[in-house]
């Protein structure tokens, strides 16, 4: 039988406060008004926020996850104007966040074993992670692979 030899894995951010994060990722589908950002601590660790900006009726926004976003946004830019702004504009950008831990529970309060980390309390940062040299290559490589992952759908994000 074949072996496969196995990599680091994914790490997702740890659960904490005030965190200095990175926005490694952005990506914006037009069609389904579906922005994701991935999140990335100093230790590569990562978190992918989904902002479904469209509403349940017709032609209206979802302002939950508009105000989410453009909080992200005003602060990674530190411009807290009322503006437009391309969602792919933020990748590189620094954001200091709260990583929480939700819990799911059913109707009986019992735990059903999943949980999901979210992004709480952003804020502007004031500091960038110091460049190891490796970063170039890294966001390189990120890039190539980026062409299949900015093209998701809703068929995706709804599995």
């Amino acid at each position: 039988m074949p072996k496969i030899m196995l990599g680091e894995g994914y790490r997702n951010l740890r659960v904490g406060h005030a965190q200095l994060l990175r926005i490694k990722k952005a990506s914006y589908d037009e069609k389904f008004m579906v922005a994701k950002l991935t999140f990335e601590d100093a230790e590569g660790r990562t978190q992918t926020e989904q902002y479904r900006l469209m509403g349940t009726k017709k032609g209206e926004m979802n302002q939950g996850a508009l105000g989410a976003l453009s909080t992200v946004a005003k602060c990674a830019t530190k411009n807290h104007k009322n503006r437009e702004i391309d969602p792919l504009s933020l990748k590189g950008l620094y954001v200091v966040a709260d990583v929480v831990q939700q819990d799911e529970r059913n109707e009986d309060g019992e735990l059903t074993g999943r949980s999901f980390l979210h992004l709480r309390n952003i804020d502007e940062a004031e500091e960038e992670f110091s460049d190891s040299g490796d970063d170039a290559e890294e966001t390189a490589a990120d890039d190539a692979g980026d062409e299949d992952d900015d093209d998701f759908d809703l068929d995706d994000i709804l599995a």
